[in-house]
């Protein structure tokens, strides 16, 4: 398999059946795109200091760069990906619209695929 091959799959699944529909907004306000992508929220972290389970909120977002690109929206400044602090709302399970802040980012500069971690907006 080929790397090329590798992202354009990345793209497709991030993209396929199991996506979300996620807004983002860049911290002015003056930017926005409504991309698919994969989502995930849960109740359940990791206590840094014991290491054991709590019941905490725990949200992320998996989205291929590619796909904001094409939307138009910007992700890097000076050639790094810069997306902390920008709002993104998806509808959950439930049917409840969420906003959140992402908090950190994570990129893969081998497939394209961006995982930010999110924190409660406002």
């Amino acid at each position: 398999m080929s790397l090329v091959r590798a992202i354009a799959d990345i793209k497709r699944f991030s993209q396929g059946g199991f996506s979300a529909l996620i807004s983002f907004t860049n911290i002015s306000g003056s930017e926005t795109a409504e991309v698919n992508g994969l989502v995930s929220k849960h109740n359940l972290s990791i206590n840094p200091e014991t290491g054991l389970p709590v019941n905490s909120k725990n949200a992320h977002i998996s989205v291929a760069e590619s796909v904001l690109l094409e939307a138009g929206y910007t992700t890097r400044v000076n050639g790094e990906i810069s997306l902390r602090n920008h709002k993104v709302v998806w509808t959950d399970a439930s049917g409840t619209a969420f906003s959140y802040r992402i908090d950190e980012v994570f990129p893969s500069e081998t497939t394209g695929l961006i995982v930010c971690t999110l924190g409660i907006y406002g």
